[in-house]
């Protein structure tokens, strides 16, 4: 999964900051006043952030692999044009 980064930093803030501190309102909210199916609503939200975390992480792994790659194949080339002056 490609996303660009203004993507992947607004679903970290999403999954880290916002998601998590609206859990804790709703749930010191409903308390309160009484609201029903605090459960299910709190449970739901920290499934979503979870399943969207997991995403994130897969996308990071992903991106890293490619960046180690990338590089791996630009030292190589270095190491040709290195070894191709050597000979001339």
């Amino acid at each position: 999964m490609n996303m660009k980064n203004e993507t992947y930093d607004k679903l970290k803030i999403l999954v880290t900051i916002v998601i998590p501190a609206f859990i804790t309102f709703w749930t010191a909210i409903s308390g309160i006043w009484g609201i029903p199916f605090v459960e299910q609503i709190t449970g739901t939200l920290a499934a979503i952030a979870a399943f969207i975390g997991a995403l994130l992480k897969i996308s990071t792994a992903r991106y890293n692999m490619k960046e180690e790659t990338d590089m791996m194949g630009r030292g190589e080339e270095d190491g040709l044009q290195a070894d191709e002056e050597k000979d001339s």
